[in-house]
């Protein structure tokens, strides 16, 4: 099953991201959003590029 399925199945709300520096492409994150990322549950997928 997918994490993304797993989540839906609970009765939270989460949300999915990536682990990205503060610096998204010419967007920056604010400091609350990256303090809430990082104090968050953190899951770490490793798949090869072609599986993702």
């Amino acid at each position: 099953m997918l994490l993304v399925e797993q989540a839906l199945k609970l009765q939270h709300s989460y949300v999915l991201m990536e682990g990205e520096s503060k610096r998204v492409g010419k967007a920056v994150l604010s400091d609350r959003v990256v303090h809430t990322k990082e104090s968050g549950t953190q899951r770490f997928i490793k798949l090869p590029l072609e599986e993702r």
